[in-house]
């Protein structure tokens, strides 16, 4: 039966024995296969990633021992906005900028110099040690190096507001005050007393602001009086060089306007009339049949005329009617009748002279009563101005007036306040001894400590998957040797390899997870539908120590228990045999016997004490050696072959002897035994290159002592 490469069934879903990809294929991106392979990664650095995790616990531990506690006290302080003093107290509001300004404003002033120098002073805190570091733990002024007073202050000012911090509460006028100290006392001592002295500073202003206000009034009203005093003086002597005596002047002329309007308004209509009258004379005068002028007829010789006239017309008429035209008594009554009519125009051209004379007496009047008005007017003009102008004057001096009492008022209301000026801001909380630390938070440095010591440890499991060439994956195996995996042995602790040797779980244990992993193996080797023999396989490794004798063992005896097949186990490595030390059976006779000496195969085989197992031990090397010679090991196969249905060789690793060579020429299938976490790529790509030619006649590979994370 010559060299075969057998068609192995699959052992598990997918491709090849193991269900994974076929060797050298060129799949798509499996995401899920990376996450796996990176967990099986962690998985089997899982100890070095504990260790460095556990160092990097006990290091932020301990360092945050190292660390001095810290405790924040808080007080909280509602600050106002009517700190006016009494001079703009009625100019409306005295924030017109809003509630953040205002607040912005009283932080600002909270972590002033001079509110921190003030809590400095009344706390005794230039020398703390704690604050000026620079004294040491010396509360000795000496201890400073000389440095001035100024520059401690500087210095501890700086240091203290370094553990203050003040911020606003929301959108409310109350703000929090937080002091940082290395014991709850004196942080709750800080804080509150950082709130007296904002307070303090309050008192303070106000009063140097009172006292400034009182002086500045004062000053002030010094001036208005003056002022006053100069106005006043203004208007007695405007008053006086105008004329404009209080209860005469403008009054008194214009009653004298009044008086003259009236007199002239008179004399005109009596002008009027006489004129009229005048008139009437003159055109009687004129007309010598005219009537006698109403003004002539009240005269009383005018009316002793007119009766006579009378009577002598009377008598003419009697005559004219008694006698004949031409008549004495005619002529005679006539003449009666011309010469009264005479006499009656001489009366009324006397009447006329005088009424010429009135007519002129009331003229003259008139123009002197207009003289007099215009003259009065013109005054009452004068006096209006000048009382225009003593009014403005008089309004001057009464707003310097005002003024003055209304500086007097304030000043007398700043006196009252004097002595008892108060902070405008109020204490809502007084810091009280925090009861839990601030600082250092233990927890958060042993988490963060923890954190990064896990980064560090992924990092170093990252550079060690990077940099380290041992098979410890499946994948890895079936990329180096572009062949299948058969199965994964599982690691046995040394607990159960010393209750139980893994040779005999197949035997003793045949549903454990081991024994599973074989059962998997030799159906893959000796498939059940198969008519063909397993024949010789060749189970090697790259080097010693790798599992090889115990994988045969195991191989063997699962052969002849389930399978039912004919099966023999060679050790084939003579510098290092170990078969009768995995079987516990003889090696006074073996192998070497028979290559060396001739013997007979039957005297060297011995059986499985545990199963139906034969067993070939290397036999003796004491007194001789042996050479592994082509034709004796052919003639070894052949006989084998005829003898048994399966024929498994321990041999020596590819890597340490070239017998391992010598039986791959022999055998039908070879089997490499790959030690996980042990085996390097280097030494599967030796082997693979130690078979050239017969890498054909490679079905697959075992890895031993896998574990999850292979």
């Amino acid at each position: 039966m010559g060299p075969q490469n057998t068609s192995l069934p699959p052992t598990r879903a997918g491709y090849g024995p193991m269900g994974d990809a076929p060797p050298g294929g060129h799949g798509g991106y499996d995401l899920m296969a990376d996450v796996k392979a990176a967990l099986k990664a962690l998985n089997r650095n899982r100890w070095l990633i504990f260790a460095v995790v556990g160092v990097g616990v006990i290091a932020s531990a301990a360092f945050s021992l190292t660390l001095p506690s810290r405790y924040i006290a808080t007080a909280s302080v509602l600050v106002r906005d009517d700190g006016r003093t009494l001079l703009d107290q009625s100019g409306g509001d005295s924030n017109p900028f809003g509630n953040d300004i205002l607040l912005e404003s009283q932080t600002q002033i909270i972590r002033s110099r001079v509110v921190t120098e003030r809590v400095i002073e009344n706390m005794g805190l230039l020398y703390d040690p704690r604050l000026n570091p620079e004294l040491g733990w010396k509360p000795d002024p000496k201890a400073a190096g000389g440095a001035s007073r100024e520059t401690m202050m500087t210095r501890v000012t700086e240091n203290l507001r370094k553990n203050l911090h003040v911020a606003p509460v929301g959108r409310s006028k109350i703000i929090d005050i937080s002091a940082t100290a290395s014991t709850p006392q004196e942080a709750a001592d800080i804080a509150n007393a950082v709130v007296q002295a904002y307070l303090e500073r309050q008192v303070e202003e106000k009063v140097q602001e009172n006292e400034a206000l009182i002086s500045a009034l004062t000053e002030r009203i010094t001036e208005l009086r003056k002022n006053v005093a100069a106005q006043e003086e203004k208007v007695a002597t405007f008053r006086s060089n105008a004329g404009l005596v209080e209860g005469a002047g403008l009054q008194a002329v214009s009653a004298q306007i009044a008086t003259l309007n009236e007199n002239l308004t008179e004399s005109r209509a009596n002008l009027a009339s006489l004129q009229a009258q005048l008139a009437e004379i003159e055109r009687v005068l004129d007309d010598p049949d005219a009537d006698v002028p109403t003004a002539a007829a009240n005269s009383e010789i005018m009316s002793a005329l007119r009766q006579q006239k009378a009577l002598a017309m009377a008598n003419l008429a009697g005559a004219q009617a008694r006698y004949q035209p031409g008549h004495r008594a005619i002529l005679s009554a006539m003449e009666v009748v011309r010469a009264l009519t005479d006499q009656m125009r001489n009366e009324t051209r006397s009447i006329r002279a005088e009424l010429g004379l009135s007519v002129q007496s009331l003229q003259a009047r008139v123009g002197s009563l207009e003289a007099a008005l215009a003259k009065l007017k013109g005054e009452e003009g004068r006096l209006s101005d000048a009382q225009v102008e003593l009014r403005a004057k008089e309004r001057d001096a009464d707003s310097a007036r005002h003024i003055l009492e209304d500086f007097l008022n304030r000043l007398a209301q700043v006196q009252e306040v004097r002595g008892t000026e108060r902070a405008d801001g109020r204490v809502v909380s007084s810091a009280i001894p925090p009861e839990n630390r601030a600082a250092p938070n233990r927890k958060i440095i042993v988490v963060g400590g923890g954190m990064a010591s896990l980064f560090i440890a992924l990092l170093l499991v990252l550079w060690m998957e990077q940099t380290d060439t041992r098979l410890m994956t499946l994948e890895q195996a079936e990329t180096w040797l572009q062949a299948p995996v058969l199965t994964l042995a599982p690691r046995l602790t040394p607990e159960q390899v010393a209750a139980l040797p893994p040779q005999l779980n197949i035997v003793d244990k045949p549903a454990s997870p081991y024994s599973d992993a074989i059962r998997a193996l030799h159906l893959a080797l000796a498939p059940p539908d198969s008519s063909e023999k397993p024949g010789i396989i060749q189970v090697t490794s790259p080097n010693r120590g790798e599992g090889k004798t115990t994988m045969a063992v195991s191989i063997g005896r699962a052969l002849a228990l389930e399978a039912g097949l004919r099966t023999l186990v060679v050790d084939g490595d003579r510098n290092a045999p170990m078969l009768h030390l995995a079987t516990e059976c003889s090696n006074d006779f073996g192998l070497v016997d028979m290559v060396r000496d001739g013997a007979e195969l039957e005297r060297a085989i011995q059986k499985d004490p545990t199963s139906p197992l034969h067993l070939l031990p290397m036999g003796p090397m004491q007194g001789g050696s042996m050479r592994l010679q082509d034709l004796q090991m052919r003639g070894l196969a052949q006989t084998l072959r005829e003898k048994y249905d399966a024929v498994l060789i321990d041999s020596p690793g590819l890597l340490a002897s070239a017998d391992a060579t010598a039986w791959a020429a022999i055998s039908d299938k070879i089997l490499l035994i790959l030690d996980t976490g042990h085996t390097r790529q280097a030494q599967v790509t030796g082997s693979l290159r130690a078979l050239r030619g017969l890498r054909g006649r490679l079905v697959g590979a075992v890895l031993n002592r896998a574990d999850d994370s292979t």
